[in-house]
């Protein structure tokens, strides 16, 4: 039964619980016509509909598509609204809107987030979605809201001067919000009660400032966004915005020293946002004032607005005016003509607004020069200062300087006391002493904005005297902007230095502000910085400055706000803030990939919940976009989640599926052999991925990736000192980057716990910083330059990359449940879910190849009526002249050529100019083509295997045209998979260094060299690293690390790395930290297969010798184990492989061997101890031991009676070489060791690289527990025994020192007596011998 109906069918006795209804209640609801029906039972009924309909309307995607219903009705209004990736993008409330107005009915945020979703390139493989702005991080930063707006009176920098954005559209377009609002409204003041008008967009076309890599960028867009509530934000130096809660502001992070975008809801008190420094684009066309007539400079302008404000204030103030000041009024109105001063005096501050930011640059520096010398005469002594009585004015001054001339300025102070709002914009110096007095003659000293300028050699003072009195030379802006009148090719804008420690205040923003580089090599700014270097601390010095937050206020009136387009960044400033917007359009994978034939009816269309109009069942995706971008959902009862993949490997995946629908797992996994994430990563436990393949449900795990930086060896680094990183380029799918640097810091500082892994890292790491910039993810873990030898990177890393609070190696679940097309939730395989996508492209085909050849067949019955008539035209006209009427021609033409209405009416229609002869003859050719189309296309529909055939071409070049790499790296690792398959055998040589780094060369790469060489460098190892051991092996085979404790490792030969300095053993065991200092490493042996009849024999140090069969030991492929019992004054010295028949040789630090069979060791179980094989004496120590092999048809045995049978404290009878008889005789099969030991030999090599090979021979078979005999003879030249082996003259040996490696041929090694000393076979130096290995 499907789910649906499982919803459906409920049971009728649970749903309808019983309630007492008398006969009176019947008898009511009779006559009401009430229908009892139990409130439980209607409840349940209820609440199932609910999750159905969250099942298939909201949660899980459709097999076909790989959609769920948000994404395709997001991805079909686009379409619909015709945003191609060829076409501009519009507006994300727009298209937001569009979907949940007609399509989505649910909130406009759902829609939003999944269209942001479908275009972060960090959570789809293939963004679907191109989002223009801000539409998040991998770092966790959300998008920019899909609806920011700022109000009416907004300033705006752009090419034509300071603009309110409300004046940035023609008026007409106001008026039309007018007609839409219930109340009027004012250019000042734009508010409203109400609006009724939706969001529209006019075409503009202006420069504006911007973030960006250049100074300035193009406004295409103005944009009404309605009626909302609104927020005002202020700074602690008096920037001022007002705009929508969710207004996105360039907000400055202290503690990652980055820049983001924030809401204004967002903000905290004392939150850093970036006011914005850059000058606006210049106006090099003068504007003209024009007053009474007349035209006047802007000069003169400035010296009457400054002498109408003094005259103003003398009218309402005189009582706070002093004398002396009054006394100078009527001589300064003397010097000027008394109708143009009223004319200026009379002046509303529009009329001023209009003037100003209509004004260029130069001619603002000229009009503040005229208002500044009014009050320098008129004040006696000369001193850099602006006033004015009216807030208004002060504000628009202070935006003024902003923007152009990126001066900073303080806060208005006491603005709203009741001094009829007089503000001192002061510009002062030091002295100080008739100041006082003269200011508050003015009654100025109340309202001060405090303005800054100065030169370069003031730029170490704080930047806190900006909340102080402070000073500006508008001359010196006046003198400036006179230079750039004269030659434009030198522009001087040193004003926008300030009084700012660059050091300390303003932090540095790479990533947003590199662009100063490239305008100081633009001409027009070439003197842009004076005596700075091109640095990138220059930056944040010249174009921004970080302010506080000090106020954040909900206002209670609703307002009309308004936005911009903006070319490439999608950011402007507004009121100095740096605000943001965000666009979107169809990717181009988009357009071709997932509305493939959507106007050939090829998929089915279903009315939209209102029932106003249609939209697509499911979309005609052309790949398989469910398993290449996958999806997550949480419905009621059930979830799905599956990972992203490679949308090459599925397409191979799914064109192998068309060829062989049997395919098996495996050759899927040859195609694909794990999920693909779009942040990379390295991916392993794949087993789990080979159940989703196969049922739908698994699980696989993502680590990140990184590399050990060696800088000391770096041509930067000319002091040559140690200098080592860890450095982070790839982190898992989702993982937050800088919430994980934040717990790394955090473990950093918590170092109290002796044991625990943080005190470590604590002792290891200098410093965690994030250097990622737009080449690629980079975070560094600088690590000590003192660390040792006995920590290495490698080391430090894995336990990292272990840490539990670090989400550095995630696991991703599969679980794929989808809708099939009845809407039924089914959980599938790929393999079935890429069978259901071939089916549904071939129904696709189909569907339009019927539509096609309908369209065909209409058309060539258009056209067979033209061919009918065309050979008898001129017949054809008279029959028409013959006609009064349409109607009639058209029965004509009917009767007498048997054509249908339709036929005759296209005939009638035609014009004169399709008679010429060419016209004539493109007819015929076009309704040859038609009929060819016709018949291919039936041709089509009749064959399958041409369908099938077809539908493969397209995913070839689908494939083809957007061919994309794997991201995520495979590790094979966990050994669940055959990787066996991908790997050549090869012979090889495993080294172990003493720092536990682990790395395999093939044999070919070390060449043979004759006896008394040097050896050669054969391995890169960190400083103060030695070789440590070695092994020969083959790369399929198993490697077993064993400790000296016991434990044992077991890994695939091919998992340890080639290149570089190898890796460390403990990154090779993800999940196990092996302590080198208490429990080291001391053998390594290689294993074909775990064969019930091979056995591993462990020797300890004080002789104990254990035998267990090598099966025992198979799950350490998977974990450590504890291979052996070893007592706390004993540990582990060798471990051996061998069979039944096999020998053994032990070998002590006297250099004693004692040569015994395997028979003689019981086997035992896996934690037992074992048993004695050699005896010892005082201080002796076991240092070596050796497996001599035997064949079955070497063993050769002889009967021989034996007088004497002694049983040992085991109670075993112990006869060496014999096997007694069980039948109570004294007769006994003796071995005969002479096939055994033909042409083998015993070699042995010193420290010294002395060493000599003896024959095999010279060392009898003994009892287990005798004292063996001497093999070498130790002395100055020799040094101590270093290892033995049992070799013939066809191998070769392979001499391991701390730094090099020889290999030489066992033939050229002399062969000498137990009792010589040997010759040498290395020349080793100061170096020493550590290991011997045969090839």
């Amino acid at each position: 039964m499907s789910e649906n109906q499982n919803l459906s069918n409920l049971n009728q006795n649970e749903l309808d619980s019983s309630v007492e209804i008398t006969s009176e209640d019947q008898q009511i609801f009779e006559q009401q016509k009430i229908v009892n029906m139990p409130i439980i039972g209607q409840v349940k009924r209820d609440y199932y509909d609910y999750a159905l309909a969250v099942i298939q309307d909201r949660a899980l995607p459709d097999e076909r598509d790989g959609l769920k219903p948000v994404q395709r009705r997001i991805l079909y209004s686009m379409y619909d609204l015709n945003c191609s990736s060829n076409n501009p993008p519009k507006k994300s409330a727009r298209i937001a809107g569009d979907v949940i107005g007609r399509f989505h009915p649910h909130g406009d945020s759902s829609a939003y987030q999944a269209m942001v979703a479908m275009a972060q390139p960090f959570n789809k493989n293939v963004p679907l979605v191109d989002g223009q702005g801000n539409f998040g991080s991998p770092d966790g930063d959300g998008a920019a809201a899909m609806r920011y707006c700022i109000t009416y009176d907004t300033y705006i920098p752009t090419n034509k001067g300071l603009m309110k954005i409300g004046d940035m559209v023609p008026a007409s377009i106001i008026e039309k919000i007018h007609q839409y609002s219930k109340s009027e409204t004012t250019n000042s003041n734009f508010k409203t009660s109400n609006n009724k008008l939706g969001v529209f967009e006019v075409d503009v076309n202006y420069d504006v400032v911007s973030l960006s890599t250049t100074l300035h960028k193009t406004a295409k867009k103005w944009i009404y966004s309605g009626f909302h509530n609104v927020m005002r934000i202020k700074t602690s130096l008096g920037y001022e915005l007002i705009a929508t809660p969710n207004e996105p502001l360039f907000v400055y992070n202290e503690h990652n020293e980055t820049y983001s975008w924030k809401n204004i809801e967002e903000l905290s008190l004392g939150d850093l946002v970036a006011i914005n420094r850059k000058p606006l684009p210049f106006i090099y066309n003068d504007y003209e004032i024009v007053i009474n007539n007349e035209k006047i400079s802007h000069r003169l302008f400035g010296e009457l607005l400054a002498i109408s404000e003094m005259m103003k204030l003398e009218e309402q103030n005189s009582n706070v005016i002093s004398q002396k000041i009054i006394d100078f009024i009527p001589s300064i109105v003397d010097c000027y003509d008394s109708i143009l001063l009223n004319k200026v005096n009379n002046l509303s501050f529009n009329e001023i607004e209009k003037i100003l930011l209509s004004s260029s640059a130069k001619q603002i520096a000229d009009f503040f020069y005229g208002y500044q010398s009014q009050l320098d005469i008129h004040i006696e002594k000369k001193r850099n200062f602006i006033k004015t009585s009216n807030v208004q004015l002060a504000k628009l001054f202070k935006l003024i300087l902003i923007n152009y001339f990126g001066v900073l300025t303080g806060k208005i102070k006491n603005e709203n006391q009741h001094i009829l709002d007089e503000v001192n914009v002061i510009i002062e110096d030091t002295t100080k002493d008739d100041l006082a007095t003269t200011s508050s003659s003015f009654g100025y000293d109340e309202f001060v904005i405090n303005c800054q300028y100065t030169s370069n050699n003031d730029l170490n003072e704080n930047a806190s005297a900006l909340e102080k009195d402070s000073i500006i030379d508008v001359e010196h802006i006046y003198h400036n902007y006179e230079h750039h009148v004269n030659n434009d090719e030198e522009i001087n804008i040193d004003i926008v230095d300030t009084n700012i420690n660059i050091e300390e205040d303003v932090p540095v923003n790479v990533e947003h502000q590199l662009y100063l580089m490239e305008i100081l090599s633009n001409s027009a700014y070439k003197n842009a910085v004076i005596k700075q270097k091109n640095t990138v601390k220059d930056i944040n010095q010249h174009w921004y400055f970080n302010d506080t937050v000090a106020e954040i206020e909900l206002l209670k009136d609703k307002e009309h706000v308004f936005d911009l387009t903006v070319e490439d960044t999608h950011a402007f400033i507004a009121n100095g803030f740096v605000a943001h917007n965000t666009e979107a359009r169809l990717t181009k994978i988009s357009d071709e990939g997932m509305f493939s034939d959507l106007e050939n009816d090829v998929v089915d269309f279903e009315p939209t919940y209102d029932g106003t109009e249609k939209e697509p069942v499911v979309l005609p995706v052309s790949f398989p976009q469910l398993w290449v971008n996958g999806v997550e959902g949480i419905a009621v009862a059930m979830a799905t989640s599956i990972p992203p993949h490679n949308l090459t490997e599925t397409i191979d995946v799914t064109l192998g599926l068309i060829d062989n629908s049997n395919m098996t797992t495996q050759e899927i996994l040859n195609i694909m052999p794990a999920p693909d994430f779009p942040t990379g990563g390295i991916v392993y436990n794949l087993s789990g991925f080979k159940e989703a393949i196969e049922t739908g449900n698994g699980k696989v795990t993502v680590k990140a990736k990184y590399y050990i930086e060696d800088l000391s060896k770096s041509s930067k680094n000319k002091s040559k000192k140690k200098s080592i990183n860890i450095v982070f380029t790839e982190f898992p799918y989702k993982v937050n980057k800088l919430e994980m640097i934040e717990n790394l810091r955090n473990a950093l500082k918590d170092g109290k716990e002796a044991q625990s892994i943080n005190a470590k890292l604590t002792d290891w790491i200098v410093d965690v910083r994030d250097e990622t910039d737009k080449n690629g993810v980079r975070v560094v873990v600088e690590l000590k330059n003192n660390l040792g030898n006995s920590v290495s990177p490698e080391l430090i890393a894995n336990h990292i990359m272990n840490m539990k609070n670090l989400p550095l190696q995630v696991n991703y679940s599969y679980n794929c449940v989808v809708l099939d097309k009845h809407k039924n939730p089914k959980c599938k395989g790929l393999k079935e879910i890429l069978l259901t996508f071939i089916d549904f492209r071939k129904e696709i085909l189909v569907r339009k190849t019927k539509f096609l050849l309908k369209k065909r067949e209409a058309e060539l019955h258009i056209l067979n009526g033209f061919i009918i008539v065309i050979n008898d035209l001129d017949n054809l006209i008279s029959l028409i002249k013959q006609h009064t009427d349409n109607k009639s021609a058209n029965l004509a033409l009917r009767e007498k050529y048997e054509l249908d209405e339709l036929q005759a009416q296209e005939i009638l229609n035609m014009r004169l100019q399709k008679l010429t002869s060419s016209e004539l003859d493109d007819l015929r050719t076009k309704h040859q083509n038609i009929i060819d189309n016709i018949n291919y296309l039936n041709t089509l529909l009749s064959d399958d295997k041409l369908i099938v055939n077809k539908v493969r071409e397209d995913l070839v070049e689908f494939r083809n045209k957007f061919l994309i790499k794997r991201r995520s790296e495979v590790s094979y690792q966990d050994g669940k998979m055959n990787m066996e398959d991908f790997i050549p055998q090869e012979d090889c040589i495993v080294i172990l260094t003493n720092n536990g780094f682990v790395k395999r060369l093939p044999v070919d790469s070390l060449s043979t060299q004759n006896k008394n060489g040097k050896g050669k460098n054969t391995i890169d190892m960190y400083d103060g690293d030695k070789i440590k051991m070695m092994l020969n092996t083959n790369t399929h085979d198993y490697i077993m690390f064993i400790t000296e404790k016991g434990n044992m490792f077991t890994t695939k030969t091919w998992d340890i790395p080639e290149k570089n300095k190898g890796k460390h053993i403990n990154h090779i065991f993800e999940s196990i930290s092996l302590d080198s200092e208490n429990d080291k490493l001391v053998a390594m042996i290689n294993v074909k297969d775990f064969a019930k009849e091979q056995y591993v024999v462990f020797v300890t140090q004080n002789g104990l010798i254990k035998r267990t069969s090598l099966e025992n030991y198979k799950n350490a492929k998977a974990k450590a184990l504890t291979a052996v019992a070893i007592g706390d004054d004993d540990k582990v010295v060798n471990v051996l492989l061998c069979k039944e028949q096999d020998q053994i040789m032990i070998v002590t630090d006297e250099n004693i061997v004692n040569r015994f069979t395997i028979e003689d060791i019981r086997a035992v179980g896996r934690v037992a101890s074992g048993v004695y094989g050699v005896k010892l004496s005082g201080n002796e120590k076991v240092i070596d031991s050796l497996i001599i092999d035997v064949n079955n048809e070497d063993l050769i045995y002889v009967d021989e009676e034996v007088d004497n049978l002694v049983p040992d404290e085991d109670g075993d009878v112990v006869i060496i070489g014999k096997k007694y008889r069980k039948d109570g005789t004294k007769t006994v099969k003796t071995l005969k060791t002479d096939k055994i030991d033909e042409n083998k030999y015993l070699l042995v090599i010193g420290e010294n690289g002395v060493g000599k090979k003896i024959a095999l021979s010279e060392f009898a078979l003994q009892k287990r527990r005798n004292k063996g005999v001497k093999l070498f003879k130790e002395s100055l030249k020799t040094g101590k025994l270093i290892k033995t082996s049992i070799v013939t003259n066809d191998n070769e040996l392979v001499i391991t020192t701390e730094q090099k490696t020889m290999r030489i041929n066992v033939s050229d090694i002399p062969e000498l007596s137990r009792h010589a000393s040997g010759s040498y076979i290395m020349k080793t130096g100061n170096d020493k011998v550590v290991d011997i290995t045969v090839i």
